[in-house]
């Protein structure tokens, strides 16, 4: 079963090194920026059978609004990647879903808040407390990389 996920969000938020990890289980320190899309592809073996997901890394940009909504076209779900040591990345969740529900539908999404390990437990309790973060990660240490794919290779079936 084929499923497109596109993964959304401000510009350096670790999109790329987030997909990076989770398809190859590699993390670069050298930053580079996404021009367009970048497409992978890796199986997931579920609970409820097997996910063939196809992985749109989307640009980022200042707002989601200025996304190309062609590549959006097509989605089965989205995951929305945030960066836990820059507010402006999260502090609109709410909003950016809607605006991702807008033009992709009611489909399965998750809220990711990354970079936690550049902040102590107690900064990142205080943030996932206060905004919509389904889960936090890391692209560094992998921390839960591998947790909210398998979630959202689930919700697609």
């Amino acid at each position: 079963m084929r499923k497109k996920v596109v993964i959304v969000g401000h510009f350096g938020v670790g999109k790329t090194s987030l997909t990076k990890q989770f398809v190859s289980n590699i993390f670069s320190e050298k930053y580079l920026t996404t021009i367009g899309v970048n497409i992978e592809k890796k199986v997931v073996d579920t609970s409820k059978g097997i996910v063939n997901m196809i992985l749109w890394d989307i640009a980022g940009e200042e707002d989601l609004d200025t996304i190309k909504t062609s590549y959006l076209k097509g989605a089965n779900a989205f995951i929305l990647v945030t960066d836990l040591t820059r507010e402006i990345t999260y502090s609109k969740i709410d909003s950016d879903i809607n605006y991702m529900q807008g033009i992709v539908g009611n489909i399965p999404h998750l809220v990711i808040g990354n970079k936690s390990d550049l902040l102590s437990e107690d900064q990142v309790n205080t943030i996932t407390n206060k905004f919509n973060i389904d889960y936090v990660s890391s692209a560094k240490s992998g921390k839960n990389v591998e947790t909210f794919f398998a979630d959202i290779a689930e919700q697609l079936i």
